[in-house]
């Protein structure tokens, strides 16, 4: 297909195949969703608190041991890799690099990284790779060992081996045992990658908002705007909504509501799935320049922009997906944006009337109704969720700020002509 119905040119962005990676269960595979195993990842990594404090104590010599706890997908092996970076970058001479662990040789002193020490690697057992840096960390007083590690495998390791390592017991869950200074145990699980939401400091920027600006970032998405199909593509419209700040914040609170219910912590790799399934649906360029294949006239994609993706379940799952459809804004009860649905003038109405039916869920239709009135309903009470504005009911009614302005046209203007 070399043209459009409107005679522009196609034009495939490389940075959207990218971003599909970082979907867990994407199509293309998820080599953007783990680990630095991409350009990709390296990118688009966020430095967290990890960067800020202890990267400092562990380049002027303070730390001789730090253990990073935390769930798959935490951030401990794309940390190690960026401080191996860093270092490097800085001037620290490589010793040794394997799949499973580097060292390096900086300011007179030498630093290990075990990148996960919960796995074997190449038949070498897991305890067998923990005897070994801590072996060599006794070897030398100038030295210093990280290791990547869960915290299940650093306990039955620690009760195993506290007679060599008496340290060990501080490591313990409930242990009473102070660790020595210069020894941490640092437990991501205790992170949340979200953070308060102030509303009214919004320019405080948070974790889950700096992936976000990352991913989104205008440079790796300024080839789309020669696009034939730029206008309406909804991946583009995807990235500029996570551009806008009002947008971030929603989504933020979202991410937090869920994190608040505690019924499963989201991690980074969580987190940077959701928000490749928001953007992209997992459909690429190709996957949109078809629909616009043999079209007499502009298709109609708002079946697959992000404020449907965002609250739609992948089909093969996802735990994250799940928890925010729950939070599904087209399932909430609220009587003022069904009487926005439904126009106040008789003749020539933009939709049928709904006003009688109740409000409907993602598998049951409105009563009487056709499943193309209710993807209208859902697109409308989901697009309005994030374009609150000025018109927007006061907070007492609707028990949301109305503070978000936006130039957007009232959503019943494109209601009408759903296809």
């Amino acid at each position: 297909m070399d043209g459009s119905p409107n005679g522009g040119a196609w034009v495939v962005n490389p940075w959207v195949d990218e971003l599909r990676r970082s979907y867990r269960n994407s199509k293309l595979g998820n080599s953007g969703n783990r680990g630095f195993d991409s350009d990709f990842m390296k990118s688009t990594y966020v430095p967290t608190v990890l960067d800020t404090e202890l990267t400092p104590r562990v380049t002027s010599g303070g730390v001789r041991v730090a253990l990073i706890c935390g769930n798959p997908g935490d951030g401990k092996t794309a940390y190690l890799e960026t401080l191996e970076r860093q270092l490097i970058g800085s001037g620290a001479r490589s010793l040794v690099r394997r799949a499973d662990a580097w060292m390096v040789s900086w300011a007179g002193r030498e630093v290990m990284a075990v990148l996960d020490a919960s796995e074997s690697h190449l038949g070498e057992e897991p305890d067998a790779r923990m005897l070994a840096a801590l072996h060599w960390l006794e070897g030398d007083s100038g030295r210093t060992l990280l290791v990547a590690i869960n915290d299940g495998r650093l306990q039955s390791f620690a009760e195993r081996f506290l007679g060599e390592w008496p340290w060990l017991e501080g490591a313990l869950p409930g242990s009473t045992v102070k660790l020595p200074g210069d020894i941490l145990l640092i437990d991501l699980k205790h992170r949340s990658l979200v953070g308060p939401v102030h509303r009214f400091r919004r320019e405080e920027t948070h974790f889950l908002d700096q992936i976000m600006q990352e991913l989104s970032r205008e440079s790796h998405w300024q080839v789309c705007a020669s696009c034939a199909g730029a206008a309406h593509c909804p991946i583009r419209r995807g990235a500029e909504a996570l551009r806008d700040q009002d947008t971030r914040h929603r989504i933020s609170t979202l991410f937090l509501i869920s994190h608040l219910r505690r019924v499963r912590r989201v991690t980074i790799r969580d987190a940077r799935s959701a928000l490749a399934w928001t953007v992209t649906g997992d459909r690429g360029c190709h996957d949109i320049h078809r629909l616009y294949d043999g079209a007499t006239r502009e298709p109609d994609v708002r079946a697959h922009e992000y404020v449907m993706n965002l609250f739609t379940v992948p089909p093969e799952g996802d735990d994250t997906s799940e928890q925010l459809h729950q939070l599904d804004p087209a399932d909430v009860v609220a009587p003022w944006l069904d009487r926005e649905f439904r126009p106040d003038w008789e003749e020539t109405p933009l939709v049928p009337d709904a006003s009688g039916a109740d409000a409907p869920t993602e598998s049951q239709p409105i009563d009487g109704q056709s499943p193309d009135l209710h993807a209208q309903y859902q697109y409308f009470r989901r697009h309005r969720f994030f374009s609150l504005g000025k018109d927007s009911p006061s907070e007492g009614e609707t028990g949301v700020a109305s503070d978000h302005a936006t130039d957007e046209p009232n959503v019943l203007d494109r209601a009408s002509d759903w296809h």
